[in-house]
């Protein structure tokens, strides 16, 4: 929406893949700072959030970023399937009213990703993202990142009943996060001892005015 706007976009029942090899490829990318010449003198920001955008029920792989989404508000996420974001599976940055449900983000053992097997990172990454839910995903398999789930300058979340499986790293970490929900999600890890991570805790959290409860923690 660079030079424009754009809203009211559906993105529905589609296998989306292709090429992890290109630098800062993606399967969707949505950046929603449209223009407006009246927005800066209403609400003090130079540049609109456009969006309005569902995406549902389809199949994301081998790309460096499976969706990034910027500046963007009211993007909804959910019912699809992830794999082979080789850099991160979401990426998402100064974005509000974000939903991210119900969604399976996987390192399935039967793909040896193209000749380079077990390359790909995953994860899910969030930035200044304000009224956002993440909630009812399955999210295993994120290797060499610092943590599977990491949310940062971020606030009036609601994490809940999220699976977060078998990951280098935390669990979850929040940083600079406040005025947040993190509760009833399960963060394990039950891979073999020389695998598991090392980190102290599966869950990480800086920030104010959260609650955190009912999760449960683990290690085999």
């Amino acid at each position: 929406s660079t030079g424009g706007s754009i809203g009211e976009v559906a993105i529905t029942g589609c296998t989306l893949q292709h090429t992890s090899k290109a630098p800062g490829s993606a399967n969707i990318r949505i950046l929603g700072a449209g223009t407006d010449p009246s927005l800066e003198r209403r609400v003090g920001r130079a540049t609109t959030r456009e969006g309005n955008v569902t995406i549902s029920a389809n199949v994301f792989s081998d790309v460096r970023i499976n969706i990034e989404v910027r500046e963007a508000r009211g993007v909804t996420i959910t019912g699809n399937t992830f794999w082979e974001g080789f850099e991160q599976d979401i990426l998402a940055e100064n974005c509000e009213h974000l939903v991210i449900s119900a969604n399976n983000f996987d390192r399935n053992p039967r793909y040896a990703v193209n000749g380079f097997l077990d390359a790909e990172n995953n994860g899910l990454v969030l930035k200044g993202c304000t009224d956002t839910s993440l909630t009812g995903n399955i999210i295993s398999g994120v290797w060499r990142q610092g943590s599977a789930v990491d949310i940062t300058d971020s606030s009036r979340l609601i994490i809940s009943g999220n699976h977060i499986l078998d990951s280098d790293g935390a669990g979850l970490r929040l940083e600079n996060v406040k005025h947040s929900l993190v509760t009833g999600n399960m963060i394990r890890d039950d891979r073999p001892e020389e695998k598991r991570s090392k980190e102290p805790s599966l869950i990480e959290v800086n920030g104010e005015g959260n609650q955190i409860e009912g999760n449960v923690l683990g290690r085999k």
